[in-house]
C-alpha cells in the first residue's frame, strides 16, 4: 500500500514505462549486492557472539550478556538515523569536493560528541543493569561497561562506514565486515573458555576496535580523515560529566531514581563545559543561538 501510494503522488512528476533496462539492473545489482551481503555479514556478527556464549558458558552468563547487549541494540541504531539523513547529500557530493570532506568532519564531530558520554554513563552501568533486567544482573555491570565501550567506537564507525556507501565502495566494507566476523568469532572461542561472559565483551570491544581502524584506513586512501575538534577541551567536557554522574555515589535512591539524576546532572554538566570550554562546533552553537535567543528576548520582554 506504501508503494502505490508513493507511486500516486510522484504520478505527475515521473514517467513510468514497463520496460526492462538490463544495464540499468547490472548497476543496480552491483550495487545492492555488496551492501546487502555487509548487512547479512553484521546480522551474524551481533548475533554470533551470544550463540558461542551459549554453547561455551553457563545459561547465566547468556542472561547477563543478553541484557547488557540490549543497550547496544537499541542505542546503536540511533546513530545510524542520523547518518541516513546526511546520505543523500554525501552521494550527491564527489569525494574529492571540500563540501563533502567538510560534511563528513561535521559528521564525525557529532558522532565523537555523542560517544564520548556513555565512557561517563558506564559509571551507572549496575543501575542500568537492574532497571533492564532486575537487581539479579547488577553483577554483569562491567560486561556494560564493555558494550558501552564497543557502542562508542561503533558510533564512530558509522561516520566511515556510511560516508564509503555514499560513493559506492560497498566492496571494501564487504571485506572488512567478513575480516571483522571472522576475527570475532577466533577470539570468542579464545576468551570464553578462559574469562566467559567478561571474555565475549572484550571479544566485542576488540574487534570494534579493528572494525573502526580497518574502516578509517580504507577512507582515509580516499580523502584526508576528519580530525577531532578540540579534543583536549572535550575530553575536560566529558571528565566533567563524569564528576556530574559521580553524584550518584552520594545519593541512596532506588536504581530507576538514581539512573534519572545521576544522568541528567551528568548530560548538564557535560552540555555546560562543552559550551563554556569552546568544544561546540561553531554550527551547532550557532544553531542553538537562533533556537534559544529569539524565546530569551521574548520572555525578558514579557518579564
Amino acid at each position: 500500500v506504501d508503494d502505490l501510494v508513493a507511486i500516486w503522488l510522484l504520478r505527475r512528476n515521473l514517467r513510468f514505462r514497463l520496460r526492462i533496462d538490463t544495464g540499468q539492473v547490472r548497476t543496480l545489482i552491483g550495487a545492492a549486492l555488496p551492501l546487502g551481503l555487509v548487512m547479512v555479514i553484521n546480522s551474524l556478527y551481533f548475533k554470533i557472539d551470544a550463540v558461542l556464549l551459549s554453547l561455551l558458558a553457563e545459561d547465566a552468563a547468556v542472561a547477563l550478556y543478553g541484557v547488557a547487549y540490549r543497550i547496544f541494540e537499541m542505542a546503536l541504531p540511533l546513530s545510524a538515523y542520523i547518518m541516513v539523513t546526511l546520505l543523500p547529500e554525501l552521494a550527491r557530493l564527489e569525494v574529492d569536493d571540500p563540501r563533502f570532506g567538510r560534511l563528513v568532519q561535521y559528521a564525525f564531530t557529532m558522532m565523537s560528541l555523542i560517544a564520548l558520554p556513555l565512557g561517563a554513563f558506564a559509571l551507572c552501568a549496575p543501575e542500568i543493569m537492574t532497571v533492564i533486567g532486575g537487581a539479579a544482573y547488577a553483577q554483569g555491570a562491567n560486561v556494560l561497561v564493555l558494550v558501552m565501550i564497543s557502542l562508542a567506537l561503533a558510533t564512530v564507525n558509522g561516520v566511515f562506514g556510511w560516508a564509503l556507501v555514499s560513493q559506492g565502495r560497498q566492496g571494501v566494507l564487504l571485506k572488512v565486515s567478513v575480516a571483522v566476523l571472522v576475527v570475532n568469532v577466533g577470539l570468542n572461542l579464545l576468551l570464553i573458555p578462559a574469562y566467559g561472559v567478561t571474555g565475549t565483551g572484550m571479544a566485542l570491544v576488540a574487534t570494534e576496535l579493528l572494525s573502526l581502524v580497518a574502516t578509517a584506513v580504507v577512507f582515509g586512501r580516499q580523502i584526508q580523515l576528519p580530525r577531532p575538534h578540540r579534543p583536549v577541551r572535550t575530553v575536560l567536557a566529558g571528565a566533567g560529566m563524569a564528576a556530574g554522574v559521580s553524584v550518584k555515589f552520594l545519593i541512596d535512591l532506588p536504581a530507576l531514581a538514581t539512573l534519572a539524576l545521576a544522568g541528567a546532572v551528568g548530560i548538564t554538566c557535560y552540555g555546560v563545559a562543552l559550551w563554556a570550554l569552546g568544544a561546540v562546533p561553531p554550527a551547532v552553537r550557532q544553531a542553538l543561538r537562533d533556537l534559544v535567543g529569539p524565546r530569551l528576548r521574548r520572555a525578558a520582554d514579557a518579564a
